[in-house]
């Protein structure tokens, strides 16, 4: 699974990087996506292995998940919109600075460094404490660095690269060490359903919040994400202190090792045979 996030992150950057190459003006932008899609299909249709089975239901059950895990829900509810709108807005607030593709490309790139050093310190640090300590650790490094960007006009390229990408890597952090912490509070039949409920989740938040943060930009300017993401981390960060004072954290022995993980990326071997959310709901401790 390591493996996998590194090489995902990677090429996530390396993808930006080559728009200091690219046209932006022509579809060519698209049509290399396009390209690469299509190249990530094939290594796919030549496999030898048989098809895994079809799932057997989708279950999206957030009355279940939130019994299970209040803050690995909303964790994913709060860091779809957080990833989302520092890895697409960055961009455009370096543009609207005055920085070059070149230096947006370099930007972006570079960004995804962060996400891994700051996600994996953080992550084995959750295997060793209290896994909501490090979820408030997170916010308040996305309020810091957040705030410091709204405060810095014709910042330096390489400071901007080092805030943008410590504040994108205590985004993904949120995501990955949520996931961790709602799966030591659930049992394994329910994994599958959690997992797919959670994906949801910050699917949903990943659209509408920074397309909300984009009507608001119209009005408020650029760094008008920059308050956004401020305000939810904040918000974030209190809940996470008043769930720590009404339950119990999870005994050191019962949490699972911490696992970098992707967002975006689902996980086909937990597909398989999802619970129904009635089932969640008749078995799940209220």
């Amino acid at each position: 699974m390591a493996i996998f996030y590194m090489s995902y992150v990677l090429c996530i950057g390396l993808g930006g990087y080559i728009i200091a190459w690219i046209d932006l003006s022509t579809p060519i932008g698209p049509m290399i996506a396009v390209l690469f899609g299509a190249l990530a299909v094939v290594p796919v249709g030549l496999t030898n292995l048989p098809a895994p089975p079809p799932p057997e239901a989708v279950t999206v059950a957030f009355r279940a998940v939130w019994r299970i895990s209040p803050v690995g829900l909303v964790g994913l509810l709060a860091a779809g919109g957080l990833s989302m709108m520092v890895q697409g807005f960055a961009p455009i607030y370096a543009q609207a600075t005055g920085y070059s593709q070149a230096d947006i490309g370099l930007l972006v790139f570079l960004m995804q460094f962060g996400m891994i050093a700051v996600q994996m310190p953080l992550g084995a640090l959750s295997d060793r404490i209290d896994r909501r300590i490090v979820l408030i650790i997170a916010c308040v490094i996305i309020v810091i660095f957040a705030l410091i960007c709204t405060r810095l006009d014709g910042i330096n390229l390489w400071l901007m690269i080092a805030l943008f990408g410590i504040w994108a890597g205590a985004s993904e952090t949120i995501y990955a060490v949520g996931t961790a912490h709602a799966n030591d509070r659930a049992e394994p039949q329910y994994y599958v359903s959690l997992s797919m409920t959670m994906l949801f989740a910050w699917s949903a938040s990943a659209f509408i919040l920074p397309g909300a943060t984009t009507v608001l930009t119209s009005f408020l300017g650029v760094t008008s994400y920059m308050y956004v993401a401020s305000v939810i981390a904040f918000i974030y960060a209190l809940f996470v202190a008043y769930r720590m004072m009404r339950r119990e954290p999870v005994p050191m022995e019962d949490q699972e090792a911490y696992e970098p993980r992707a967002a975006q990326a689902a996980y086909a071997p937990d597909l398989a045979a999802p619970l129904a959310s009635e089932d969640i709901d008749q078995q799940v401790p209220r």
